[in-house]
């Protein structure tokens, strides 16, 4: 003789095992699973936008060093502003005295054959008409005012 025992658990019997989810657990579920994937996508979208930043800024590297290199072997004191065309880039430059010019000194301390000034030189890089880029380097300007006596 077996005695079968069924008692209530949410309203359904243990015995049956055709209890689902309420209506209320699905929404509840459906509304965790929809935050969690808004979260995910909107750190993606992050990643996606942050990642095409960087492709952006290294593909302007190689021609703004190559365009720094050029500018910084300029002398400002006789080019202190001009434009140029550099490997398809735009460059324009214009160079402003930081500090006075001041008579060189040779090694001995001996007046030196130039004059000197430090320049603070702006250039501005542009590809087809749009500005990459506005960099600033400081330069030594020299003027040739003496000659060697021997």
């Amino acid at each position: 003789m077996s005695i079968a025992i069924s008692y209530q658990v949410r309203g359904c019997r243990v015995a049956q095992r055709a209890c689902g989810f309420t209506l209320l657990e699905t929404i509840v579920a459906m509304t965790i699973f929809a935050g969690a994937g808004m979260a995910l996508y909107a750190l993606f979208n992050t990643n996606l936008m942050s990642l095409a930043k960087v492709r952006d800024i290294s593909a302007q590297l190689p021609p703004a060093y190559r365009a720094a290199e050029y500018v910084g072997s300029i002398n400002p004191m006789v080019q202190p502003q001009r434009a140029i065309e550099l490997d398809g880039y735009h460059v324009t430059w214009s160079a402003h005295l930081l500090d006075p010019v001041r008579q060189s000194q040779s090694v001995d301390g001996y007046v030196g054959l130039f004059e000197v000034g430090l320049f603070e030189v702006v250039f501005d890089l542009s590809e087809a008409g749009r500005s990459t880029g506005v960099y600033r380097l400081r330069v030594v300007g020299y003027r040739k005012v003496r000659e060697l006596d021997l």
